[in-house]
């Protein structure tokens, strides 16, 4: 990845990055991805949101991305989008078990909290 990649914490540039690194141009990632070049254009620029999770795992595998390109891409878009991470959302979507592992692990952490306020009670004043 170029410097100037790794400086812009963007999902437009990042995808930019990889559209000249695996399939060279613009052209071809449009043909793949069948999406227009208003768009592609709009999502680089980042005057629109990247594109939904299910669109970016699309774009991850037809791009052929490893898996660290693939964490960085969901990253990247989830953090612009105000959402989790596309492999994660989906991962829980695919197994609601761990939600219910997620509220267990949040709410014993808001008992230890209190607990500790209880034990500290000069330190939650601060």
């Amino acid at each position: 990845m170029g410097p100037e990649e790794i400086d812009n914490p963007l999902y437009g540039s990042y995808l930019k990055f990889l559209i000249k690194d695996t399939v060279k141009t613009q052209v071809e990632f449009l043909r793949r991805i069948k999406v227009s070049k208003t768009y592609l254009v709009q999502v680089i620029n980042s005057q629109i949101k990247p594109p939904s999770p299910e669109r970016q795992l699309e774009i991850t595998q037809k791009l052929g991305l490893d898996d660290d390109e693939s964490y960085e891409f969901y990253d990247r878009a989830a953090s612009e989008r105000g959402e989790l991470p596309a492999d994660i959302a989906m991962y829980i979507h695919t197994h609601p078990e761990v939600i219910v592992m997620i509220r267990e692990a949040e709410r014993t952490n808001q008992c230890l909290s209190v607990g500790r306020a209880r034990l500290n009670p000069e330190r939650t004043q601060e």
